[in-house]
């Protein structure tokens, strides 16, 4: 069965779940709303470019969070909160949903093979992430345009590498999501635990447990804390606060993008490992 029929079956489960018709809204809604409640603010700052540097700490009018190059990491910041919520729920949905409603065990008895239902679920998994990707293009480039005077190519993709940061950040919540959803098969269990697990567990875990063992960076390097660190709080605004935070740890608070990259990329092939060695062992 090809690639774009199993997107095609997929995509006919979710089109009628009102679910996820108000997850997408929410997300659609919500994230230039936020974005937009910034403006007229004044905070704390060290904001630099790409010709003086870092300038030093300083009240800093908002409005610079809406030109071109600072629009993409204050708007991907705001859409971490967003991917963790709507791509989390959404993971565990498109699997609990199949499982509650008996579609998973129609679509095999039908002549779907497992190999072909479980590669469904990842082509809706990315797609539903490459939406939202896109989205965040979008919106980045509409409020960068109307704000910034005289863009230029390069002051535009100045911070564009965080477009495909972004887009693995909604894979990797929405993997651990789709995991603990075969993993426990309900929807509400799988739910609570993906926001427990998130909110408060691993922060726990790491604060509490592994700092006190072995303080130093290795601390950061969990699924979750790897996933936020992709699209970090913009470093112009975090380091005023972090600084003091940093050098009382003796290490970075945040990981490089080159290690969230990684971490990211190779805890979402475990997930979808343990999903799918999961799912091969679930009865129909």
């Amino acid at each position: 069965m090809g690639i774009f029929r199993l997107l095609y079956l997929e995509w006919k489960k979710l089109k009628t779940n009102r679910t996820f018709w108000a997850l997408s809204i929410l997300y659609a809604s919500a994230l230039p709303l936020f974005f937009l409640m910034g403006k007229g603010m004044s905070v704390n700052g060290n904001r630099g470019d790409a010709s003086s540097g870092p300038n030093p700490a300083a009240m800093m009018d908002s409005s610079v969070f809406y030109k071109f190059p600072e629009v993409w990491d204050y708007l991907g910041y705001l859409g971490n909160w967003l991917n963790f919520f709507v791509l989390g729920f959404i993971g565990v949905l498109i699997v609990t949903n199949d499982i509650t409603y008996k579609t998973m065990r129609q679509n095999i008895i039908t002549g779907m093979s497992r190999n072909e239902y479980f590669t469904g679920k990842i082509l809706i998994l990315l797609t539903l992430s490459l939406g939202a990707t896109l989205y965040y293009c979008l919106l980045g480039l509409g409020f960068g345009f109307v704000h910034t005077e005289g863009t230029t190519f390069q002051l535009i993709t100045q911070n564009a590498d965080l477009i495909p940061r972004f887009f693995l950040q909604c894979v990797a919540y929405g993997s651990f999501a789709f995991f603990l959803g075969w993993l426990f098969k309900r929807t509400a269990l799988a739910l609570i635990l993906y926001i427990v697990y998130v909110m408060f567990l691993e922060m726990a875990i790491r604060w509490m447990g592994h700092a006190n063992v072995l303080p130093n960076k290795s601390m950061h390097f969990y699924p979750m804390n790897a996933a936020e660190d992709l699209v970090p709080m913009p470093l112009w605004f975090a380091e005023p606060m972090m600084k003091g935070l940093e050098e009382n740890l003796g290490f970075s608070y945040f990981l490089t993008s080159t290690e969230a990259v990684i971490t990211s990329a190779i805890y979402i092939i475990i997930f979808l490992v343990l999903s799918f060695i999961r799912f091969k062992k679930m009865d129909l």
